[in-house]
């Protein structure tokens, strides 16, 4: 459904203290990249609180799954953060474990995964 944009999947839960610290570094990229194609899904998993008030809480616009476990174990995710990248056409570019919200090596992924230059 998202073959024409480039998609960043990120696995998170509520309780993951290098989540809370990356998400607002996603929805920094969310706002900087949206209009140029990128489609932002936090996929939440491992979860035992509730994520959509969390997300609510901090206001975050990107798009949250719930009850992604089934999808954790699809794409073998074993810890949070996972960051995922994929290009236009659904073509895996980068798949990455770090929770800098400033991370140049995340949002040059991003930028690959749109076909813009490196920062």
């Amino acid at each position: 459904n998202y073959k024409d944009q480039a998609v960043l999947l990120v696995f998170w839960a509520t309780w993951c203290p290098y989540c809370k610290k990356l998400l607002p570094g996603v929805e920094r990229l969310h706002q900087t990249y949206k209009d140029q194609g990128l489609t932002v899904f936090a996929v939440n998993v491992m979860e035992d609180d509730d994520p959509k008030a969390y997300i609510e809480k901090y206001g975050y616009s990107f798009t949250v799954l719930l009850e992604g476990d089934s999808l954790k174990n699809d794409y073998g995710v074993m810890a949070t953060p996972t960051i995922g990248v994929l290009t236009k056409n659904n073509i895996w570019s980068d798949y990455l474990q770090l929770s800098d919200p400033n991370s140049k090596e995340l949002e040059n992924a991003v930028r690959k995964a749109l076909g813009l230059k490196p920062l």
